[in-house]
């Protein structure tokens, strides 16, 4: 029972970190209207080169947090769905592992590829 309300709070907590991040509409990665301070992440010349290699280190932490977010997000959803559904999220987890070991071997990533995983894969919804 302990073990399942800690996964419960902790999926809680995911998900929030994600829509908070990805509710900030111009970039995905910009800090909430009553935080932020002007970050190079929010400028137009940034926005408009859409990788990681213009971000600070900083916001390279919080592409990798919402990627392993999501990748935990996925396997925890990935139990209780259908086999199809499963090789979906077998899929897309694979993707998030690729992303992962990009940024942290400090590769370039596409922030639109960071969009596309963190998004749940289209047959989920049909799994149940």
């Amino acid at each position: 029972m302990l073990v399942r309300k800690m996964v419960t709070v902790a999926l809680a907590a995911a998900i929030v970190s994600i829509v908070a991040v990805l509710g900030s509409k111009g970039t995905p990665l910009a800090a909430s209207s009553a935080t932020a301070v002007a970050s190079p992440a929010a400028s137009p010349a940034s926005a408009s080169s859409g990788t990681t290699s213009s971000m600070s280190a900083a916001e390279k932490e919080k592409v990798l947090t919402k990627l392993k977010a999501a990748k935990r997000q996925d396997k925890q959803a990935r139990k209780d769905a259908s086999p199809s559904a499963q090789a979906a999220y077998d899929a897309k987890i694979k993707d998030l592992n690729r992303l992962i070991d990009k940024l942290n071997k400090s590769e370039d990533v596409k922030l639109s590829e960071v969009d596309a995983a963190v998004t749940p894969p289209d047959n989920a919804a049909k799994s149940h």
